[in-house]
């Protein structure tokens, strides 16, 4: 008799994590649907600053889903900037009159990233080492629209 309680017991526990297995996936399926749904709406408002705050939070949910619940990296805070960068400028792009006006706006671009960059590396989310690297990346990007 204390065989099959203790038989129950396992199988009851093993059917929990299962079914808790299953509805965190359930959980990031649809918390990364809600992300890309809102990048997409972001794509046609690019300069909607509520729409793209709800972009963020949205990915940021996502992420933190995706880590189990262990904290946001800084990659992901990278990653969803990029994301948003790219939805935002490519929607300018596509909306600028000629190339010759679209290098300002490029340099303004990167100056919000050098921006942005350094904020995170004052609040402690990026290293040293990364921080060098990145500004690094962006400065180059700024010299090379410059030629």
């Amino acid at each position: 008799m204390g065989a099959i309680l203790i038989v129950g017991a396992i199988l009851g526990v093993v059917f929990a994590m299962v079914w808790a297995a299953s509805a965190a996936n359930e959980a990031k399926v649809k918390a990364r649907h809600a992300y890309e749904d809102s990048l997409s709406a972001l794509k046609l408002a690019p300069s909607d600053p509520d729409l793209k705050q709800q972009t963020l939070q949205l990915g940021r949910g996502y992420s933190q889903l995706t880590r189990d619940g262990k904290g946001i990296a800084i990659f992901d805070e990278v990653a969803l900037m990029n994301d948003l960068s790219a939805v935002c400028a490519g929607a300018a792009a596509a909306s600028s009159p000629s190339p010759t006006s679209s290098a300002p706006a490029r340099e303004a671009t990167i100056h919000t990233k050098l921006t942005e960059l350094r904020q995170l590396h004052n609040a402690g989310l990026v290293s040293d080492h990364e921080y060098t690297t990145l500004r690094s990346e962006l400065l180059a990007r700024l010299t090379a629209t410059e030629a």
